[in-house]
């Protein structure tokens, strides 16, 4: 046990890493169509850099010649909207910004080595794959950072971090879909929770800048993810110390965090009004929250998306409430209340089921506070040493329960959507060859 603890902050990394490169050497990277970095909704998160670098069409009439070379026309994602008759990308523009690098990293050697320079060839889909498992690992070390400022053992983070990437869908939404926001999401809001308990630690007037930087950036990616910033109480930690917090920000810090804030969703402004001439467009068009019918139940326990369905981990986690209430019962009411304002408004969404997936994926982004609480109660498990193996059996089950359903996400054994009880128990926890490809679309 004491080997273990030892060198277990570093057993979590490198197994992250390995199954990244792994699973990515061996499915995705085949040059096949249905095993594309670059897809679903990605296309449009992504659809920034190649219109912006290579064809300079913000209008992406691009869109069925790459559709036609590298993709099943059958399976065509429209991401656009039509806004005074000009056609507009209805993702914001954040994962694109964090691509960048990455793209044109891509770009340079697709030149080099004569490769197709098409914004959606093999050197730009591995790239894409790279940039998710950069952002994954990225997110993890903060994680791990911010564990450490509440006194959580190393031993305890390496089991949580290992935990939430291979017991939940945050490893699907790296290495099979990693053109999605999630795990971009997660790994900026992962930065936000450091940089709030570090500002809340200290009060220093950077941490306050940076803090306003990562939101800008979190909005940029998921407008909806700036509820992150009613988290503040809870990294406070008291009453007392978030109104110390609040009275840092005098008006001249508040106007330079404005004008911070600003300066980044500027981004998406200037391509609204590039595009349509306005600085402000909706565009998702119909697409709405409807806060009169929140979907609470379905989103957490439906076999169709529920998150504790498919990610059961996240609801043993929660009995970590208890344990937090024990140390700080302003704390735990903070979180908790954080915690059901994400679920109201997520499950409010028109689609509250987020199309095809797996598992409840918007909640992905917020897997930094499941960690929080999943280590408390790790930690008080381990606090024997029999409880240690209990709970490093418990978690491995979990993790191979939530592996197996992720080979049968990507072998298709498993329904893109409409998923039920018949179904989730008919196929459940079955790999044979007999039913690989069986929900293909």
């Amino acid at each position: 046990m004491r080997l273990l603890e030892k060198n277990i902050k570093y057993l979590a990394f490198i197994s992250v890493c390995c199954a990244c490169i792994i699973f990515l050497g061996f499915k995705q990277f085949k040059q096949v169509n249905i095993n594309r970095c670059i897809s679903s909704d990605g296309k449009g998160y992504y659809a920034y850099l190649p219109a912006l670098f290579i064809y300079q069409d913000i209008q992406f009439s691009y869109v069925d010649a790459y559709e036609n070379n590298y993709y099943n026309p059958q399976n065509k994602v429209d991401f656009t909207n039509t806004v005074a008759d000009k056609q507009v990308n209805k993702y914001w523009s954040g994962v694109a910004v964090l691509i960048l690098p990455f793209f044109l990293v891509a770009h340079t050697l697709a030149i080099l080595f004569n490769q197709a320079a098409d914004g959606y060839s093999f050197i730009y889909q591995a790239m894409v794959a790279v940039a998710a498992c950069f952002y994954l690992v990225l997110g993890l070390v903060f994680l791990r950072k911010l564990l450490l400022r509440y006194t959580i053992s190393e031993s305890v983070i390496g089991l949580t971090l290992f935990s939430l990437v291979f017991a939940t869908n945050l490893f699907y939404y790296t290495v099979a879909e990693p053109s999605m926001s999630h795990v971009y999401s997660f790994c900026l809001i992962c930065l936000f929770a450091y940089t709030a308990k570090k500002y809340f630690d200290s009060y220093i007037t950077k941490y306050w800048y940076i803090l306003i930087l990562l939101l800008a950036l979190i909005t940029l990616l998921r407008p909806s993810n700036m509820m992150v910033a009613f988290a503040c109480p809870f990294f406070a930690g008291s009453f007392n110390n978030l109104k110390k917090g609040v009275a840092q920000i005098n008006i001249g810090k508040l106007m330079k965090a404005l004008l911070i804030f600003f300066t980044v969703l500027s981004i998406q402004l200037a391509y609204y009004k590039w595009a349509t001439g306005n600085f402000w467009v909706y565009s998702y068009g119909n697409e709405h929250f409807n806060f009169l019918h929140p979907q609470f139940f379905d989103f957490l326990f439906s076999y169709r998306k529920g998150l504790f369905v498919y990610a059961p981990i996240l609801l043993l986690a929660t009995i970590g409430f208890t344990v937090l209430y024990k140390q700080s019962p302003f704390q735990m009411m903070s979180l908790f209340a954080f915690m059901i304002l994400i679920v109201f408004v997520l499950s409010s969404w028109w689609m509250w089921y987020y199309g095809g997936g797996f598992g409840m994926r918007p909640m992905i982004d917020y897997f930094v506070f499941f960690a929080f609480l999943l280590s408390l109660l790790i930690q008080r498990i381990m606090s024997s040493q029999k409880g240690g193996y209990v709970a490093m059996l418990m978690l491995m089950i979990l993790c191979v329960a939530a592996q197996i359903q992720t080979y049968q996400k990507v072998n298709f054994i498993m329904p893109w959507d409409g998923m039920n009880k018949e179904i989730y128990w008919k196929i459940f926890l079955k790999t044979d060859k007999s039913y690989i490809g069986k929900y293909k679309a």
